[in-house]
């Protein structure tokens, strides 16, 4: 059923249980599984200005990248890597609306009860209100 399936990554431990549960799942479909981090961009500055800055910060991502997918090295399914630089909500909602995934897996923070609109400003709400794919969040 979920043969392209994008996980969203920020390097947190918890996006190691979103990798497991879309790695499962596509696994369950002979799906792909897409893990993109969005390398946050300094207001009004370019990749030129901060040439050496970013390239740091992309060989690292691309470092943590790879630690993340140690575990997964024995999946019978591809598993892609993406780095990618911007806004993380709009880079986000862009590439999951133009590549056409069936599934979404994000993490998302426990709803506070005695404030439970507190989590409407995270970028997993504001993604999962934006994106034409179904969503699971992982708490």
């Amino acid at each position: 059923m979920f043969q392209r399936i994008l996980v969203p990554v920020d390097f947190s431990e918890q996006n190691q249980r979103s990798v497991e549960i879309a790695v499962e799942l596509a696994t369950a479909a002979g799906g792909t599984v897409h893990l993109l981090h969005i390398i946050e961009m300094i207001a009004d500055s370019s990749i030129e200005e901060f040439g050496d800055f970013y390239a740091t910060i992309e060989r690292e991502a691309n470092q943590k990248m790879e630690l993340l997918l140690a575990s997964h090295k024995a999946t019978p399914i591809q598993i892609e890597p993406m780095v990618r630089y911007g806004n993380r909500v709009r880079e986000i909602v862009q590439i999951a609306n133009e590549q056409t995934f069936d599934l979404i897996v994000m993490n998302s923070h426990r709803v506070d009860l005695n404030n439970p609109t507190a989590n409407l400003g995270t970028i997993s709400y504001k993604v999962s209100m934006l994106v034409t794919s179904p969503v699971l969040l992982v708490k």
